[in-house]
Parts: structure tokens; C-alpha cells; sequence
């Protein structure tokens, strides 16, 4: 959890090593926030299912209710994007099978961003699928009744298996959503943010 603030350069390591006195002090660890585990074990998991030596970017958010969530990256969607809509159909007791929206929308914004607007990352950021989702909301009743379910994300708690872009993390704070993460970049991309 600090040494995500020092890699970032947010702080520096004697400030971090008084704070981790102080949690050892009081006997508490990353481990302790609820989300951390299943974060990680779901990263661990997808890690073994496909043989890779990555970390794999996971995301998970307890809800209010304290049903555990997560979302983690694809060729479409990155894990914040899919965390947070995995948590609105949660929410709205929308089955996992259904899609909110269109795979044919998604790929054509994607379109749009790497082709039109030169992105060299093709997977959409939790901001582009609320678009998409508040745009399909006035059309579709069942991604409205996800979209009616984003207040109920505030004051619930999220973990993230490696550090997310700012605009993802803008995207959280702005929902309310307290998160952590761990101190490892997702890319070796020295320009990520």
C-alpha cells in the first residue's frame, strides 16, 4: 500500500517507514482490507490458466452488502472498466451472462480511439464503458437499471493487483470507490500513466 506512494514519487521512504512501523505497531497488514485476497488469488489463477509470468491486472470490490466482485482486463475492456460494471450488474441482479452492452459498440469505440485518434492502448478505460453505458442506458431498460446502481459504488472498497492510469483512478475517487493497490506497473511502458 506505501510503496505504491513512493514508486509514484508521492513520498518518500522515511515517511513510508514510519508508516509501516505504525501499522506493525498496531498489528495490521495490506491483507487485512477484504478485497486484497481475492484480487490477487483471482490474478494468481488467470496467471496459471494461461501460463504467463505477468502480473495480470485484477480488480476487486467489496460491496456494501459485502459480496465480493472482480473484474480484470481483456482485449476489450481494462479490469477498472470491467470491476465496476461487474459491480452494477451485481447490484441490479443482472446475470453474469448478459451483456450490457453491445460488444459491436465497445469494438467500435475502440476502433475510434486506436484508429481515429491514434491510442496505442486498445482497451477501453472504466470513463469510455460509463459513457457507453449512461449513452445505452436511455435505450436498453436493463443497462439503465445498472446505470440507477452507480451511487450505491460509493464508500465500497476495491484492490487492484497493479497500479492504475490517473484517469482511472480519477474515475474511482469521482465514484466514490476507495481503492488500493500494489506496487507494480502494468506495463513496462515507461510513459504509463
Amino acid at each position: 500500500m506505501w510503496k505504491t506512494t513512493t514508486k509514484k514519487g508521492l513520498a518518500d521512504e522515511d515517511s513510508v517507514s514510519r508508516m509501516q512501523v505504525i501499522l506493525e505497531e498496531i498489528n495490521l497488514k495490506k491483507e487485512d482490507r477484504a478485497p486484497v485476497l481475492p484480487a490477487r488469488n483471482y490474478a494468481k489463477t488467470i496467471e496459471a490458466s494461461t501460463d504467463s509470468t505477468n502480473t495480470q491486472a485484477v480488480i476487486a470490490i467489496e460491496l456494501l452488502n459485502g459480496d465480493m466482485i472482480t473484474g480484470r482486463t481483456t482485449n476489450l475492456m481494462d479490469a477498472s472498466a470491467a470491476a465496476i460494471l461487474n459491480g452494477l450488474k451485481k447490484l441490479a441482479n443482472i446475470a453474469d451472462e448478459i451483456d450490457l452492452l453491445s460488444p459491436v459498440i465497445l469494438q467500435t469505440i475502440q476502433r475510434l480511439k486506436t484508429d481515429d485518434l491514434n491510442s496505442r492502448i486498445p482497451t477501453l478505460t472504466a470513463n469510455e464503458v460509463l459513457i457507453a453505458l449512461a449513452i445505452s442506458a436511455v435505450t436498453n431498460p436493463t443497462s439503465d437499471l445498472a446505470y440507477k446502481q452507480l451511487p450505491n459504488l460509493k464508500d465500497t472498497q476495491a484492490h487492484s493487483t497493479v497500479l492504475l492510469n490517473s484517469e482511472n483512478e480519477q474515475t474511482f475517487k469521482k465514484l466514490g470507490i476507495d481503492l488500493t493497490n500494489d506496487p507494480v506497473y502494468p506495463t513496462d511502458n515507461l510513459y504509463y500513466n
